[in-house]
């Protein structure tokens, strides 16, 4: 079982050292369930050494914890009279009527708060939905991306999907269509922005929002903005 470690210096050995450190741990094989998975730990370590450098290293209280972030995303600096916001912080958000419908996903959602911010948790991810109203739908028509933040560990892809209904028989595509993040990047908080002009049905607005992807997600700061 291949394991791969990456830990920072501490100082120049001496005849005995002792210290924390702190360290990425991630098994080729499952550690919770399904893919790759990794988890944070640290542990105590004594060494010995000489001048060649190390001859044996020591571990104790080796443990791991959460996967989950421990700070905020970067909070948004578009002015709010530029932004439609469906989750964040920052803003005033329009009103969402359903979080994660039944609508036959594995995924759940949990809201997540450390200090005083909030984020959304999306485990078990395939997709997921929101909806504002459908009827008239939330105007994006002025818009000209749409931007959120996510931290994951275990994800793969992850994309956003815009519906609007009114196009009911999906119109030669103006329905629905979905753009993913070119790149997921693991152990931080990363910023996807998308330019509308990418999707192809229709934007001029929404009324369903849908999550596809994997693994376990963080989402903040999800708005629409005009640049």
């Amino acid at each position: 079982m291949a394991s791969t470690y990456l830990t920072r210096t501490l100082g120049t050995p001496t005849n005995s050292y002792k210290g924390t450190i702190s360290f990425w741990y991630k098994k080729s094989e499952p550690v919770v369930s399904g893919g790759n998975q990794g988890l944070f730990g640290a542990c105590d370590l004594g060494v010995t050494a000489n001048t060649y450098g190390f001859l044996n290293q020591y571990y104790d209280n080796l443990y791991f914890y959460d996967n989950k972030p421990t700070g905020a995303a970067d909070a948004p600096t578009a002015a709010a009279a530029d932004v439609v916001s469906i989750y964040s912080d920052s803003y005033t958000n329009e009103v969402v009527s359903e979080w994660n419908p039944d609508w036959g996903q594995s995924t759940t959602l949990e809201t997540v708060t450390v200090g005083s911010d909030n984020f959304l948790k999306y485990s078990n991810l395939n997709y997921s939905g929101l909806v504002t109203n459908y009827d008239p739908g939330t105007d994006i028509s002025s818009m000209t991306h749409v931007r959120f933040d996510y931290w994951t560990i275990s994800s793969t892809k992850l994309g956003l999907k815009l519906v609007n209904t009114a196009h009911a028989n999906n119109d030669e595509g103006k329905k629905e269509s979905i753009v993913f993040a070119s790149s997921i990047e693991k152990a931080e908080w990363k910023t996807v922005e998308i330019p509308l002009s990418e999707y192809t049905s229709d934007v001029s607005k929404f009324m369903q929002l849908v999550w596809e992807g994997d693994g376990e997600v963080y989402i903040d700061n999800l708005y629409f903005v005009k640049k």
